[in-house]
């Protein structure tokens, strides 16, 4: 009996050393994470074991079999499930949701090179020990050998059945005492919750908070938005949204128009880059990569400017109408582009002013904008597609993704091609609602007589994006099989071919469409800086960077896979410029989405938040007469827009992004277990790690969150908070019930 007691104490202790591995995560000292919800989460861990201890030993009294057994099982799976919990925080930074394992276990194979390289940790490994030495001593007692002996009848089974009974009422009594009622209201969910009784609560369609009566706002508003649902009309929660996309901050002054625009002068030499003030913050290693340096003085260090950055009136606002099409769907607009606007803008990007573009959006995986943005990081690691952007782009320098939950690439090409949110909170729209009625750039352009093409170097059914795809306007697929067909055959990484080679073989392959006598619509993906990250031969890490990232593995395999992806990136754009399809061909250069990896350079809390959700974003001509900056803040459902002004086509949309070249964008929304974060044009609001109430900090122009270390505090404003909390369950709402657009 002793070694079962001690077994039962063993794996308590494995389950307490792994939930030692989120607080690491998150940043947060041990001593401070016990207030933050740390101790709650080890007397839940406690407490479900003793729930299913005495579930093991009820089940041995009622079938007359032995308990042990049965809580081996039980033990397995909570630990399986706590581990799994734990690797899914590391890397998305939010906890593993029941709806993320029912529609993503089909992933589990591809995914199994990510979880092997996020599992290294003293934590996991010292777990896996102890769960190991549990078993061991639940089985194998000295002089014997392991047996699962039944319990006597009669009597004995009846004191078998009690204690069940006592146990699981003492841990339910536990569930319920004040001591528990806190980390039901704390926002730092994954040091607080259990996970699997997180499951059993969403699969009962309770969440968190609603389980313990402490917060039922949620189950009151999705009771409120059934009737719509249920109606031929879209419901309030449209209307919420559509209030959100004409929605402006009202510390913007009328008639900013082109605010926040600025000329860039060529960038300094790529050796040169980056010499410049090394700010306030200190560095892991002297001598090694400086910190961002702040806000302006940062952009002019990227962009090669010495002095003040001066504004530029030259990119105007784009003249567009929006024009409802039924009160009862408030989402659904036609949209059109004055054309003398549409001239205009194409003039200033060297394109034809009249007439119909070819247009390409290459999306870079995995790509954030810190390694872009950094004056010492970008020139030794992305310094062609630094170039290319500071160069020969009209260049939006601070663009947010909502996408930062499972499904993340396909978050991220939602938002950009459909204009709006990726289901904040909610399954991914191409794994779970490839049928949402919603108006894409796909079909936009498919309507406008273009050509639709995809393009991939993996599999074309990889979380339904042929599916979703072909239903939203998409005709044309070339995936990895295609590819293939033409000698591409080297894998870089676990997630499809090389890019070098992928990416050059598209240019021939757009060559042949554009021949075909209509101008086409495309999209592909570069899938080299997909995680996990390794380093690798062909993107050799620089010296620099190796010696003072020694001890941040994760981080070198991910600097070393975006040096494969800047080559492969700019021998593209080589080959294009060279093409005769650049002469009538655009492309938008945007990162599907961020990475929380973190680098050697220390961030502040801010920083580090800005980087998990910051892409970079560009509008790439051939032809581009001089280039631009635009430093304001937009979303990446503002692409969307933008690619239809400076195509010039028209058409019925949902989109809640706006053309953004007059000065304001798309506030950027995010939400995690409660935990809302903003960011307008003025202001920077997020909830930090276990807090209830949102802190502020003041963007003024030029300002940027992400380079600069210290901005000033500014008082949160309710109501706006409230506001934004409404338009993310409004986002979910219409998404979940399929009430953007009329059947």
């Amino acid at each position: 009996m002793r070694f079962r007691v001690f077994s039962v104490v063993l794996f308590a202790v494995a389950l307490v050393v792994l939930r030692l591995q989120v607080a690491d995560d998150m940043g947060i000292p041990y001593a401070k994470a016990l207030g933050l919800g740390l101790a709650d989460g080890f007397i839940r861990d406690c407490s479900i074991w003793v729930f299913l201890l005495g579930a093991s030993l009820l089940l041995g009294a009622v079938s007359g079999t032995a308990a042990w057994p049965w809580a081996a099982c039980f033990a397995a799976f909570l630990w399986v499930a706590a581990l799994a919990n734990a690797l899914y925080f590391r890397f998305f930074s939010s906890r593993l949701d029941w709806w993320v394992v029912r529609l993503h276990w089909d992933d589990l194979v591809r995914v199994k090179g990510s979880a092997a390289t996020l599992g290294v940790s003293w934590q996991v490994v010292a777990s896996m020990v102890l769960v190991i030495a549990a078993l061991a001593a639940l089985f194998v007692r000295p002089g014997t050998a392991a047996r699962a002996a039944p319990p006597a009848p009669g009597r004995p089974r009846r004191r078998m059945a009690v204690l069940a009974i006592d146990l699981m009422i003492l841990s339910a009594a536990v569930q319920t005492e004040p001591i528990l009622w806190r980390a039901n209201r704390l926002n730092s969910v994954p040091l607080a919750d259990q996970i699997v009784q997180v499951w059993f609560n969403e699969w009962l369609g309770l969440d968190r908070h609603e389980f313990m009566n402490v917060k039922q706002d949620r189950r009151r508003a999705l009771k409120e938005s059934l009737p719509g649902a249920l109606s031929g009309a879209a419901g309030g929660q449209a209307s919420v949204l559509a209030a959100f996309r004409d929605w402006h901050d009202p510390s913007r002054k009328a008639g900013a128009g082109g605010a926040g625009l600025a000329e860039s002068r060529d960038p300094p030499d790529e050796a040169a880059g980056g010499a410049q003030g090394a700010g306030e913050n200190e560095i892991d290693s002297p001598g090694a990569v400086p910190p961002p340096v702040e806000g302006r003085a940062a952009h002019a260090a990227v962009s090669g400017e010495t002095g003040l950055v001066r504004r530029s009136p030259s990119i105007p606002a784009v003249e567009n109408t929006r024009t409802p099409v039924d009160p009862a769907w408030p989402l659904v607009a036609d949209l059109a582009f004055d054309p003398a606007s549409t001239a205009a803008l194409r003039a200033r990007l060297g394109l034809p002013p009249e007439g119909p573009l070819n247009v390409l959006v290459l999306f870079l995986e995995t790509f954030r904008s810190l390694e872009l943005t950094h004056p010492d990081l970008a020139p030794q690691v992305v310094p062609r597609v630094r170039s290319i952007l500071n160069r020969r782009s009209v260049q939006f320098t601070q663009v947010y993704s909502s996408a930062l939950t499972a499904g993340q690439t396909v978050r991220g090409q939602f938002s950009t091609l459909c204009g709006t949110f990726p289901n904040i909170g909610g399954a991914a729209v191409y794994i779970a609602h490839p049928g949402l009625r919603v108006r894409c750039l796909q079909a936009l352009f498919k309507d406008n007589g273009y050509q639709t093409i995809w393009l991939n170097g993996f599999a074309r059914s990889y979380h339904n994006k042929f599916l979703f795809e072909s239903l939203h306007g998409m005709e044309t697929f070339f995936d990895m099989e295609h590819f293939r067909s033409r000698g591409v055959t080297k894998w870089i990484g676990s997630w499809g071919l090389g890019d070098r080679a992928v990416l050059e073989e598209t240019v021939k392959t757009l060559e042949v469409a554009a021949a075909a006598g209509r101008p086409f619509f495309a999209h592909i993906i570069t899938l080299s800086t997909h995680h996990p990250h390794s380093v690798i031969p062909e993107g050799p890490v620089p010296a620099r960077i190796a010696k003072a990232a020694a001890k941040h593995a994760d981080y070198l395999g991910y600097v070393s896979r975006l040096k494969y992806a800047d080559e492969a990136v700019g021998n593209f754009f080589t080959r294009f410029f060279a093409s005769p399809l650049s002469k009538n061909t655009v492309v938008f250069v945007v990162g599907d989405h961020s990475i929380t990896t973190v680098p050697h350079v220390r961030l502040t809390d801010v920083q580090r938040r800005e980087m998990a959700f910051r892409v970079p974003f560009g509008i790439v001509t051939a032809g581009l007469r001089e280039p631009v900056r635009i430093d304001y803040p937009i979303h990446q459902a503002d692409i969307a827009p933008i690619i239809a002004a400076v195509a010039g086509v028209s058409g019925r949309v949902t989109w809640i992004g706006r053309p953004a070249f007059s000065g304001e964008g798309t506030p950027w929304l995010y939400e995690d277990g409660g935990a809302i974060s903003y960011r307008t044009a003025s202001r920077l609001c997020l909830t930090p790690v276990g807090g209830r109430e949102v802190r502020c900090v003041a963007t003024p122009p030029g300002a940027d969150p992400l380079l600069d270390p210290k901005l000033d505090e500014v008082p949160e404003d309710p109501a706006e908070t409230a506001f934004f909390s409404d338009v993310i369950r409004a986002n979910r709402d219409v998404i979940m019930f399929n009430k953007i657009m009329p059947p």
